[in-house]
Order: structure tokens, then sequence, then C-alpha cells
């Protein structure tokens, strides 16, 4: 075979292997002044009919990323850790200010409006996304969750 005919061989093949989960819409709250903590957030979407979980989130220059949720308890909302956030066949998931999202601590340095910093979230099929989080300040975070 000639190099055209691998080349055309490889450009049928590459939709079949396409990602399983697409991750798009990354972004994280600047870090307020005097704090060492942050929140990610993301679309999630599975493009199989076979469901599968979010197990855990890293992302540069973080120690801990921890997967979490706001419940509703005794008409108060509160927020708890969660080991993981299912994702239906054929279906999508927004990590989003007041339902699931990712919580970052132990932060190396600030995180600035502006800037980007590099995440992998990894998926109970085994799949890993690498995305990079865009960094909102407060405001554009609140105009951000109202759309």
């Amino acid at each position: 075979m000639n190099i055209r005919t691998w080349l055309l061989a490889g450009l049928c093949w590459a939709p079949m292997v396409a990602a399983e989960i697409i991750v798009s819409d990354v972004w994280a709250r600047e870090t307020v002044p005097g704090t060492n903590t942050s929140a990610l957030f993301a679309t999630l979407e599975n493009t199989t009919r076979k469901p599968t979980r979010l197990v855990s989130v890293s992302v540069e220059g973080v120690d801990k990323a921890e997967l979490h949720a706001h419940t509703e308890e005794g008409g108060m909302m509160r927020m708890r850790r969660v080991e993981a956030v299912e994702v239906g066949g054929r279906a999508e998931v927004k990590l989003a200010p007041g339902g699931f999202h990712v919580m970052l601590f132990q932060l190396a340095k600030p995180l600035k409006a502006g800037n980007e910093v590099p995440v992998v979230f990894q998926f109970a099929n085994g799949e890993k996304v690498s995305a990079r989080a865009r960094v909102v300040n407060p405001k554009q975070a609140m105009q951000h969750h109202n759309h």
C-alpha cells in the first residue's frame, strides 16, 4: 500500500475511535483573595447508550479535587461530597452552581480570571478526557450560571 491508501484508511477509521464522552464548557471560579479553594464546572455528554460515571477530576496545580453535590435537607441546601456523578446513556449532565460540581482544594497558586488550567476527567468506563478550564471572575460566573 502507498501512503495515500494508508491516509484514506485512517480517515475511514477515525469516526470509529471517537470519544464516548464529550466534555465542554469547562470553567472555574477565580479564587477569592485570602482563600485556597475554588470550584469547577462543565458539561458532560455521553454519546453511547451505555451509562457511565464521572469518578474523578484532576486539575493542574490543585492538590485535591472532589466531586460534590448540593442537596436539600430539612429545607436547607447543603453541599456534600459524592463518590461519582452518573451520566446516563445518550444523556448530558451539567456540573453547575447549585448542583453537581468539582470542589478544588489546596491550590498551588490562586486562579486568576482570564487564565486557563488543564483538567483531566476520569470516567468509570476507563475513558479520560483532557480539557482546559477557563477561569472567570465572580461577576462572569453569575452571568454564566444564569444562561
